[in-house]
């Protein structure tokens, strides 16, 4: 549903990028003592669109999908581009409680990490471990 978003590049046309492609990881690999390897981390605000609402997986575990929407003015090459994305994010345990609780249409900033949506679905999936 979310592999490609429509962003305008710094001409003003409209160009199909993947929702990721905008995500930038939060800090160096090297300012947290891990290898280049190891270094999986997103940072992102956004606006909470829309809400599945909180469920719970088949043991118990509190999981919360949710619809984001993030606009920003980002540097690229030199010159300043505006960024627009729309995508899902994926939260469990406490994290999912406390996102659950806040409203649509509110701000967040949400941190965590990148996985694909499964197994059979190699498409991006942002894990939110920290909202704030």
């Amino acid at each position: 549903r979310c592999s490609h978003r429509r962003l305008a590049n710094d001409e003003g046309r409209k160009i199909p990028q993947s929702a990721g492609a905008a995500v930038r990881a939060a800090g160096s690999p090297r300012s947290r003592g891990h290898s280049l390897s190891e270094s999986n981390r997103f940072e992102l605000t956004a606006r909470i669109a829309s809400s599945d609402g909180l469920r719970h997986t088949p043991s118990g575990l509190p999981t919360l999908r949710l619809r984001v929407v993030h606009t920003s003015q980002q540097e690229e090459g030199g010159r300043s581009r505006a960024v627009e994305i729309e995508t899902e994010v994926v939260a469990f345990g406490d994290t999912a409680k406390r996102l659950a609780h806040i409203p649509l249409g509110e701000t967040a900033r949400l941190s965590g990490f990148l996985d694909r949506k499964g197994v059979k679905y190699p498409t991006l999936e942002l894990h939110v471990t920290d909202c704030t």
